[in-house]
């Protein structure tokens, strides 16, 4: 005689079996856990330490360009007076210094998460911002994207300043004078081409895409310039969330 166990191996029918399984399925099968997952990073998107260009005034900042160029300003007009080897060579450090600053203080690293934005400046601590105290975000026309067409110019420019300014140093090194031309006025030449250089670096940074994002705090305006459309779009998303 079959028992009714050997009944219920045969037909692999077990009645606690499902009400066991199904809870555990519905509530832990990967595929769940995978979705919710998903949805969490959706939720918590950030953006963490990109190199965006942007226009802020930051004190700080100012108060070392503005001390390197008043210290420049100072030995160049001593330098007028009494040449010499070491207060030359400190001119040409102080000089170097400033130029480095510019370059340096342009490139900020920008972080956004769920509350806080923050901007990470070279040399100092970063600059954190509640979303709570951001008033407004907007998009802005920007005006640099649209003045692409004269950087060419300017570069063309600024090459033909170059080659005649050169012209110039050969025919001094001709009459056995370049030396004391570099010797006096190598700063002085040195920093207007840097300028130039940097006026064009800077905005070629900001020009590459028609939009900008401004964003208006309790105590400061912060603008942003995203490198293509796609950022633009992420960057915009991901404040306003």
């Amino acid at each position: 005689m079959v028992s009714f166990e050997s009944v219920k191996r045969m037909m692999g029918w077990c009645p606690m079996k499902d009400i066991e399984f199904k809870p555990a399925q519905k509530n832990c099968s990967p595929d769940f856990k995978s979705k919710n997952m998903n949805l969490s990073q959706m939720d918590n998107q950030s953006i963490k330490e990109k190199d965006i260009p942007l226009q802020m005034i930051d004190w700080r900042q100012l108060t070392i360009l503005l001390t390197l160029s008043l210290s420049f300003l100072i030995l160049v007009f001593n330098d007028q007076f009494t040449i010499t080897p070491v207060g030359h060579l400190i001119l040409v450090l102080v000089l170097i210094m400033l130029m480095a600053s510019f370059f340096l203080f342009n490139h900020n690293r920008v972080s956004i998460g769920s509350e806080i934005l923050m901007i990470k400046t070279p040399l100092f601590k970063p600059i954190n911002i509640p979303k709570q105290q951001i008033k407004e975000v907007k998009t802005i026309d920007n005006t640099v994207y649209r003045k692409r067409p004269l950087y060419i110019v300017l570069i063309i420019v600024m090459l033909l300043a170059f080659f005649v300014h050169t012209r110039y140093l050969y025919n001094l090194s001709t009459k056995s004078l370049l030396l004391e031309y570099i010797r006096s006025n190598t700063t002085m030449v040195v920093l207007p081409y840097f300028l130039y250089i940097y006026m064009i670096y800077i905005n070629r940074r900001r020009s590459h895409c028609p939009k900008a994002i401004k964003i208006n705090v309790e105590n400061k305006a912060i603008t942003l310039f995203p490198r293509n459309d796609i950022e633009y779009h992420i960057l915009k998303e991901t404040l306003e969330r």
